[in-house]
């Protein structure tokens, strides 16, 4: 089993580093990557959560150019949905503390066998859930810190990849 630089996300699209390759599948309209990493007895599970399909990118870049000086006005609405997103989150999830990741807030949930990773994308079109659990909690937190430390957004870092 080597390590996996693999692609998630469907209208932003990262790569992270995985030990197993990520199986994606839909399940009540929600879109998800599961693998298990059989070596290291830990299973890897990321959820994606769509906010905005491709028909709201594309109106939204017709309103900010046609209506450029209402710009402030759709990043403070932007802003204010990224911040609710994250406070939910904190509010449902016990153990959580609200870190900065790639630039931007995210919520971190430490259980002890167990690390999930909450986060948004620059544009709130999509938030990611990433999950690694395991029965041993030292290869739970290796692999995990590994694995969201590797996470680039792909289209920004494709030369490193290749």
């Amino acid at each position: 089993q080597g390590r996996k630089i693999q692609s998630i996300g469907t209208l932003s699209t990262y790569i992270i580093d995985c030990p197993c390759k990520l199986f994606k599948y839909y399940e009540n309209g929600g879109i998800f990557y599961f693998c298990k990493d059989r070596e290291n007895n830990l299973e890897y599970l990321i959820k994606e959560f769509k906010h905005k399909d491709i028909l709201d990118l594309v109106l939204k870049g017709i309103d900010r150019n046609i209506y450029d000086q209402h710009a402030n006005k759709f990043d403070s609405i932007l802003g204010l949905n990224k911040k609710t997103a994250l406070d939910n989150y904190l509010k449902y999830n016990s153990n959580s503390q609200q870190i900065n990741f790639m630039g931007q807030k995210a919520v971190l949930v430490s259980l002890e066998n167990e690390k999930k990773l909450f986060f948004s994308d620059d544009n709130f079109i999509a938030s990611y859930e990433i999950i690694v659990s395991g029965q041993d909690s030292l290869s739970v937190n290796k692999f995990f810190y590994q694995s969201i430390n590797s996470l680039m957004l792909k289209s920004e870092n494709i030369k490193k990849v290749f």
